[in-house]
């Protein structure tokens, strides 16, 4: 699944930080414009996951 990771991080870069449209990011991936947002959705999900895991309580 590594190349699946790889793509959702591509999809949200491409999208979220490199300003592409959904359109263009799925035509740059080769991918449908629904399969690269949730590409992108998942990897937002994830790193969230991820880091909500390693915080620590403030209060």
């Amino acid at each position: 699944m590594m190349i699946a990771d790889d793509d959702a991080r591509d999809a949200w870069q491409l999208h979220h930080e490199d300003g592409l449209t959904w359109s263009r990011v799925a035509k740059e991936m080769g991918y449908s414009e629904g399969a690269v947002r949730k590409l992108a959705d998942a990897y937002l999900q994830r790193i969230d996951a991820a880091a909500a895991e390693h915080q620590i309580a403030l209060f």
